[in-house]
């Protein structure tokens, strides 16, 4: 599901920045990156992360608890190999933040039962959807670069609860 301005362009350029200043992961660490100069930041939107999580709970209607997020910035060349997640994944958006050239827009797939869906987002538009359930992928970037942040969730009453940040609410 395609959410239109699920964050505004204020708060995208403030995440931005954020990456900006972040450490990120090494190339080798980090197996869907395709070409060294994608980077790929862990936990450095932890706190919007969390506050999202009862907002995102009402979209999915399910009680989540959030595990980690993710954020990249993509750069030309990049492609996301077709997959699915693992069990801290359950729930999951990739978030746009900035394109650039920022006329630019990087389509992101879904597939189930053989159905294929193609999303396409602008700065702070949001893809919900299933990662354990789901593949997704995105075909090669052409252009400069796409910054993409992803939050993930699993079932309060499910069997990976047990992978959720037990005291996130400590967090708000």
């Amino acid at each position: 599901m395609l959410i239109k301005n699920f964050i505004d362009q204020n708060t995208c350029n403030h995440f931005v920045q954020i990456l900006a200043k972040s450490k990120h992961l090494d190339y080798e660490k980090d197996n869907q990156i395709t070409n060294k100069t994608t980077k790929g930041y862990y936990k450095a939107l932890q706190k919007f992360h969390i506050s999202q999580t009862e907002r995102v709970s009402e979209i999915f209607k399910k009680e989540l608890i959030p595990t980690n997020d993710y954020s990249r910035i993509y750069t030309k060349g990049s492609t996301l190999v077709e997959h699915t997640d693992d069990g801290k994944c359950e729930y999951s958006l990739t978030v746009n933040l900035l394109n650039t050239p920022e006329y630019e827009r990087w389509p992101f797939y879904t597939e189930t039962n053989n159905i294929i869906q193609k999303y396409i987002m602008g700065p702070g538009d949001a893809v919900f959807y299933y990662g354990i359930a789901q593949k997704h992928w995105r075909e090669e970037l052409l252009y400069d670069k796409c910054y993409q942040m992803f939050l993930h969730y699993v079932d309060k009453n499910g069997s990976n609860a047990h992978l959720g940040i037990a005291n996130y609410k400590d967090f708000l």
